[in-house]
C-alpha cells in the first residue's frame, strides 16, 4: 500500500506518552536481514528495502530515533526479541508462538505465500497433493509454523535463509520452496532469472504490522497511533 507522505499528521500523544518517549530516549528495532524487497541490510551494514520507507516516516513522527540492531538471521532477530535485545521487530506476521513473548500493533503491510519450482513444473492448483516431496522453508517464519498445521501431508525443511533454499530448488534438493510472492518473485528477477518460476500460490493471506515486547503496552499504543495515522493511498 503506498504512502501519501503529504498527508501525513503529526500524531497527538498522551502526556504519559510523551513522558515514556523522553524517558525511553531510544528504541531498539530488529528487522530481518534477508528479506527483500521488504527488508535487508546491505553490504555496509545499513537497512534497505520497503520497511525503511515506513520506519522513515515513523521517525518523522516520534521524538526519539529507532536504532537498528544487527542480527544475522531471522532466526536470531527472533532469538533476540525473546531476550529483549530489541524493543520491537519492523514486520512481523502475528502467531500464536510469537504472542509468548511479542505484542502486535495495527498490520501495515499484507502478503499471500507462493511456491516456487524449476520453470518445466506445471502450475500446481491443488498444493495437498504436494507429496513425497522435499519443500523449503525459511526456518522460524510465521508461515512455517501455519503451514505445518494446515497442509501436515507436505514435507517441509527449515532453512536458515531464502537464496539457500531456492538454491536448492536449482539443483534439485527440493522440489520447491516456499514464502512471500513479492520476495520470490524479487529474487527470480534478480537472482534466479530464468532458473526458477512460481507454480502454486496459497489461499493463506497475511497481514503484517510491528511486533512490540510484550511487557511494554505503552510503546504499543504508540505505535499503533503512529500506523493508524498513517494516510495510505488507495488508487
Amino acid at each position: 500500500k503506498p504512502i501519501n507522505e503529504k498527508k501525513i499528521n503529526k500524531i497527538s500523544l498522551t502526556p504519559l506518552e510523551q513522558q515514556y518517549l523522553k524517558d525511553k530516549k531510544q528504541i531498539n528495532m530488529c528487522i530481518d536481514p534477508n528479506w527483500m524487497p521488504f527488508e535487508a541490510f546491505d553490504k555496509k551494514g545499513a537497512h534497505i528495502g520497503l520497511t525503511t520507507d515506513y520506519f522513515n516516516i515513523f521517525r518523522k513522527e516520534l521524538s526519539i530515533p529507532i536504532n537498528v540492531i544487527k542480527t544475522k538471521t531471522w532466526s536470531q532477530t527472533l532469538q533476540f526479541a525473546q531476550d529483549r535485545k530489541c524493543d520491537i521487530l519492523s514486520l512481523v506476521i502475528k502467531t500464536k508462538e510469537r504472542q509468548k513473548y511479542l505484542d502486535f500493533t495495527a498490520p501495515y503491510f499484507d502478503t499471500s505465500y507462493v511456491l516456487a519450482t524449476k520453470p518445466n513444473i506445471s502450475f500446481i492448483n491443488n498444493l495437498e497433493n504436494l507429496r513425497n516431496v522435499k519443500i523449503g522453508i525459511l526456518k522460524g517464519s510465521a508461515f512455517n509454523e501455519t503451514l505445518r498445521n494446515n497442509y501436515p501431508s507436505i514435507t517441509l525443511i527449515d532453512v536458515k535463509n531464502i537464496e539457500e533454499g531456492l538454491q536448492k530448488v536449482t539443483t534439485g534438493e527440493f522440489f520447491g520452496f516456499i514464502d512471500s510472492f513479492a520476495t520470490i518473485g524479487y529474487l527470480l528477477q534478480t537472482k534466479f532469472l530464468g532458473e526458477l518460476s512460481i507454480s502454486g500460490k496459497f489461499k493463506e493471506h497475511f497481514e503484517l504490522g510491528i511486533a512490540v515486547r510484550n511487557d511494554d503496552p505503552i510503546l504499543l499504543d504508540i505505535l499503533n497511533s503512529v500506523i493508524i495515522n498513517l494516510p495510505f493511498d488507495t488508487k
